[in-house]
């Protein structure tokens, strides 16, 4: 955790702020300063800071402060471990495997389905449906039965859906 002041000899502590997320995305950084005003807090948060402390510093809340911040910090990394995970088990299994919002969005997938609907990187498929991706001639009959499975809270195996003609 670093704990950063705004006012520095040299470098302003947004600069540093900035510097450090550079090289590290992951530390909490706390910005501290004596100025009361609303753009020294929006620009910290801006360059990365975690949080912000004014001064004077009320030193006996500051050690909850940064107790909380350091468990939300660690539970933001063993999500991202998490995530990370899933994301090499759905590209291992040999099968295509995407999920969608209620309005029928792609917000995931994996590869092997990015692969399929002409993408190199399952990212690029977030945001997009199926009228977007080359099966969109099928795409009315999909989301028809992506929404009878919404509703019924059924699995694509229940509804006896099959998407692996998918590729046109």
């Amino acid at each position: 955790m670093v704990l950063l002041d705004v006012e520095m000899p040299g470098m302003d502590g947004f600069t540093v702020c900035q510097e450090l997320r550079k090289n590290d995305s992951q530390v909490p950084i706390v910005m501290v300063t004596g100025n009361d005003d609303m753009a020294s807090v929006e620009k910290a948060f801006t360059v990365g800071a975690s949080d912000f402390i004014n001064k004077p510093i009320h030193w006996g809340l500051l050690p909850h402060r940064i107790n909380y911040i350091l468990k939300a910090s660690n539970a933001i990394m063993l999500e991202r471990g998490v995530q990370r995970m899933m994301g090499q088990i759905l590209d291992t299994i040999p099968v295509r495997v995407y999920w969608k919002d209620e309005s029928l969005k792609y917000i995931g997938c994996n590869q092997l389905f990015a692969k399929d609907a002409g993408f190199s990187d399952a990212k690029d498929v977030i945001g997009l449906t199926d009228e977007d991706l080359p099966w969109k001639n099928n795409a009315a009959m999909y989301h028809e039965a992506e929404k009878n499975i919404l509703e019924k809270h059924q699995s694509h195996t229940d509804a006896n859906i099959l998407h692996t003609d998918r590729k046109s």
